[in-house]
């Protein structure tokens, strides 16, 4: 007997419009704090938890869980990407200088 797939509306694909349009997903808004050590190189639980003790990240807890917010992920991510850029065009400048 040939196997057979069953789909529910569940699985099946989200397209609204004719065929091949792409609905992308809702974005969260909370972070679990497995997930946020990934998006943040593998960081560990100790330096994580550093970031939130220092205000860097928010912390929300439903229940027994934690999660980051989102936001401040993506906030502490750019100020991560702003420090870097101004590091590296302060190299620049100093190596201009000593030419």
């Amino acid at each position: 007997m040939p196997w057979t797939i069953a789909f529910s509306p569940k699985n099946q694909s989200r397209q609204t419009e004719g065929e091949g349009s792409w609905t992308p997903p809702p974005l969260r808004r909370l972070v679990p704090l497995p997930e946020t050590h990934s998006k943040l190189g593998n960081l560990g639980r100790t330096s994580t938890y550093r970031l939130i003790a220092d205000g860097e990240l928010t912390l929300v807890k439903i229940g027994r869980r934690s999660f980051v917010t989102s936001d401040s992920l993506d906030a502490y991510i750019d100020r991560l990407a702003t420090k870097a850029d101004a590091d590296a065009e302060g190299v620049e400048e100093s190596e201009k200088a000593g030419l």
